[in-house]
């Protein structure tokens, strides 16, 4: 992965989040990390599962295809400047966090984008470790970490200081 690439489907103009806890305790792991910003994706990790909650994201009723359900088009874009992530950062790369909250890391997009990859890796093999034991014979594609599990903890969050690039 080079450049860090997100993917929102909606405005990228940051908005008054409604479920925003200032107190951690009352914080879920979708509460916002601050008042004012916008949720994005990690291109190419779409969670479904996210876009069809009470988002107004997906049209109503059943779809063969999950893309022409969508109200909004997809845009992809880069930031400058610190997010929130929810992916576990590994001890060798925790100096880099500036804030916790709740279960979100505040880290600079220049670091996540260094360190995705090796998180990555190690999730990969972690995954492939997991998998191991049902075995190619039970299950041919257990080598596909990421086609087995949500990637709702792989959500952005970007607050309204961060600087956002079409």
């Amino acid at each position: 992965m080079k450049k860090l690439i997100l993917a929102r489907y909606g405005g990228l103009s940051p908005v008054k989040q409604t479920h925003y806890q200032s107190n951690e305790n009352d914080m879920l792991f979708h509460t916002a990390p601050e008042r004012k910003g916008i949720y994005a994706f990690l291109w190419p990790y779409i969670d479904w599962f996210l876009l069809g909650g009470e988002t107004g994201k997906l049209k109503e009723g059943e779809y063969k295809n999950k893309h022409e359900s969508l109200v909004f088009k997809m845009k992809k874009f880069r930031v400058d400047g610190y997010i929130w992530a929810h992916v576990d950062i590994p001890k060798k790369y925790q100096y880099m966090i500036k804030e916790e909250k709740g279960s979100w890391y505040k880290i600079h997009s220049k670091d996540f984008e260094y360190i995705l990859p090796k998180i990555f890796a190690y999730r990969v093999k972690e995954g492939r470790i997991d998998l191991s034991r049902f075995g190619p014979e039970q299950n041919p594609n257990y080598k596909n970490y990421f086609r087995w599990f949500s990637y709702d903890d792989l959500e952005i969050f970007i607050p309204k200081k961060t600087t956002i690039k079409g």
